[in-house]
């Protein structure tokens, strides 16, 4: 996973929870030996914290099922818990580097300060923008600080898809790296034997979004 040694993956939820991050992440971590890496991940409430072929899985954030705003302040409370313990665990497994993956504020967070305590290489894996994706939401002006501190310090930033590279290079003039989707089954047809028409929309729908999917979805009815 990482030429210079042992990698600290600092993600979001992993198998068995079932979502696009977890799915993609196992995706790409099942490339790569498993003891080349350590993950750590959040344990949501309920979730089995068997661990995954082989991996050394860390859940150490559980994430009770509570309003938004609740959840970021006791979010708030672990975050120097858990940064102590990333720190902890990279000088256990001498990692070399530190991979904070987005879409999960403090994780990201987390995974920074942890690097800059350490003095390790810090590399970010965005699955989502940080300022935009959180710009309706109580995190915003420190997402907006998150992101900028991402652009400024990350020795290497990755991105999931070329349009994201293209965004950031535009927006905010910062070279990326596009690092897709790896998914390896084929997809699977949506269009019936009979001449129907459909539309189709992957992903999730919150706050940046949930406008304009209500726009496309009366649009659609309106064909």
């Amino acid at each position: 996973l990482y030429d210079g040694g042992h990698a600290l993956v600092v993600t979001y939820y992993v198998p068995p929870a079932v979502a696009g991050t977890p799915v993609t992440m196992r995706n790409l971590l099942k490339n790569f030996d498993p003891k080349s890496y350590t993950v750590v991940a959040q344990q949501a409430e309920g979730e089995s914290r068997d661990l995954n072929d082989g991996e050394d899985v860390r859940r150490y954030v559980l994430k009770p099922k509570l309003p938004g705003r609740v959840r970021a302040r006791i979010d708030d409370i672990q975050l120097p818990v858990v940064v102590a313990r990333l720190a902890r665990l990279a000088r256990e497994k001498r990692a070399k580097v530190i991979v904070g993956v987005y879409p999960d504020y403090h994780m990201l967070a987390a995974s920074r300060y942890a690097a800059r305590l350490l003095g390790l290489p810090w590399v970010t894996y965005l699955h989502d923008t940080i300022a935009e994706g959180l710009a309706a939401t109580p995190l915003a002006r420190r997402a907006r600080r998150l992101q900028a501190a991402v652009f400024r310090e990350a020795d290497q930033i990755f991105v999931m898809s070329d349009g994201m590279r293209r965004l950031f290079a535009r927006k905010y003039a910062r070279d990326c790296e596009a690092l897709e989707h790896t998914y390896p089954e084929r997809p699977a047809s949506v269009v019936s034997d009979a001449a129907e028409e459909r539309a189709f929309w992957g992903g999730s729908v919150y706050a940046i979004n949930d406008r304009s999917v209500a726009r496309v979805s009366a649009a659609l009815g309106r064909v």
